[in-house]
């Protein structure tokens, strides 16, 4: 099984993919078990309660195992699973603080293909 890992997450493993071998039946919450068994820096970044961590991305094949079965979902080895760890900051006020409201009032209206402003 290939498994593919992200930003920390790469550095706690030491490397962008490695590869491993499950025995047959196995889910993406014994996937991450044992990971986290086998990486002492990813034990308790990967699992909370029997769940995939919150804000933790775990995506088998591109999909997202919350959209599948969660930590039930069946792995075969010749699926790939990526481990993206939480992405934090921004702001929870999704208005752009640093633009005052003036100028972002004053701004004309997207314009579309064919229209005289398209190209301005």
């Amino acid at each position: 099984m290939q498994l593919r890992f992200f930003a920390n997450y790469r550095a706690e493993v030491g490397r962008k993919e490695i590869q491993r071998a499950y025995p047959d039946g196995s889910t993406v919450g014994d996937v991450l078990l044992a990971l986290e068994a086998e990486f002492p820096g990813l034990e308790g970044d990967l699992l909370q309660d029997g769940a995939v961590r919150e804000q933790t991305g775990v995506l088998k094949n591109g999909r997202d195992v919350h959209q599948l079965q969660g930590t039930a979902t069946p792995m075969e080895d010749t699926d790939r699973l990526s481990v993206f760890p939480p992405v934090v900051g921004g702001c929870s006020d999704h208005t752009r603080p640093w633009r005052s409201q003036a100028s972002a009032s004053s701004r004309s209206a997207p314009t579309r293909p064919g229209d005289s402003r398209w190209s301005q």
